[in-house]
């Protein structure tokens, strides 16, 4: 009889571990008003009711045995602290759907891909704030057009990345990063950001002045630290800086997480952003009215009089 009873506990003990795995799926992901109903159906598929019933069955049986071997005694005690586990399973799978959905985290897929992008700036309806070590994507006729169409509508642009003079060890580090198809090595990448840079100018220059004054830009000297895309109130923060071999090939692929401007963490990465705009005022390629004044060639935009690097921290 206890070998039957071992039997069912560790049938049971298997299915616990699903019902595990799939919440601590469901907490990571589960951020829409639909969450409440999520985990009920949750618990109704995976027999959470039957699985803390058989438990509670096992119990009672074995504490009905008047001389019970040692063997049954600690399985008695080992079914108690499993139901103990699936009774707090079942609370927070209960409880999933609670708290402010506006701060919830969700984790996305395609992460600053053409569509990914596109979608983002279609939606916004006050700001745009971009910050990522590579311009190639951004450079691209379809982006800057949609970013064309959402400034002359009045929606604030500012975009960083990075500088074509940054250090060569700089070059070199952002080159491991890179999606597919990569630059061949550090002297490729770095005239691959200078036409980039270019191109995202003159584009600007084009535009008339009142959209053109709705879009600031600027470089900076290091890799950034994360790699986020603002939309008025979400911030949606990517894993681009993670080595290139060891994130999916295809972009799409690539996931993100959305965090609300009002959460603590979306706090910070507002702040964050502030830092870098700041500490990066002597690299600006567009600065609103400003842009038609900037030199026709920025090759030593991130200069110093000396010709050195003048390295700031981001």
């Amino acid at each position: 009889m206890i070998d039957l009873i071992m039997g069912s506990l560790g049938i049971i003990a298997s299915t616990a571990g699903v019902v595990i795995g799939l919440y601590t799926l469901q907490k990571v992901r589960s951020v829409e008003s639909a969450q409440s109903e999520t985990s009920k159906v949750t618990q109704k598929l995976l027999g959470v009711d039957n699985i803390e019933s058989d438990y509670t069955k096992m119990i009672v049986f074995l504490s009905q045995i008047k001389t019970p071997e040692l063997k049954t005694t600690q399985l008695l005690m080992e079914l108690n602290q499993r139901l103990g586990s699936i009774q707090g399973i079942r609370r927070t799978l209960s409880a999933s759907g609670l708290g402010d959905e506006s701060k919830m985290v969700a984790l996305q897929k395609g992460f600053f891909c053409q569509e990914f992008l596109i979608e983002n700036i279609d939606r916004s309806t006050s700001c745009i704030e971009i910050l990522t070590g590579r311009s190639k994507l951004i450079s691209a006729f379809s982006i800057m057009e949609q970013l064309r169409i959402a400034c002359e509508s009045g929606v604030k642009v500012r975009l960083i990345t990075l500088c074509e003079n940054a250090d060569t060890i700089t070059i070199e580090d952002a080159l491991q990063t890179v999606a597919y198809p990569a630059p061949k090595n550090a002297e490729d990448y770095r005239e691959q950001l200078r036409r980039c840079t270019k191109d995202i100018r003159e584009t600007v220059l084009e535009w008339d002045e009142n959209t053109r004054k709705n879009f600031q830009y600027r470089t900076c000297q290091s890799v950034p630290r994360i790699s986020s895309v603002r939309t008025d109130d979400y911030i949606n923060l990517g894993f681009l800086q993670l080595y290139r071999d060891a994130q999916p090939k295809n972009t799409s692929e690539r996931e993100y997480i959305k965090i609300s401007t009002s959460s603590d963490t979306g706090k910070v990465l507002l702040r964050h952003f502030e830092c870098v705009w700041d500490s990066n005022g002597n690299t600006t390629i567009c600065n609103g009215d400003d842009a038609s004044a900037l030199p026709s060639d920025n090759t030593n935009i991130g200069l110093d009089e000396s010709g050195k690097n003048d390295k700031t921290s981001t």
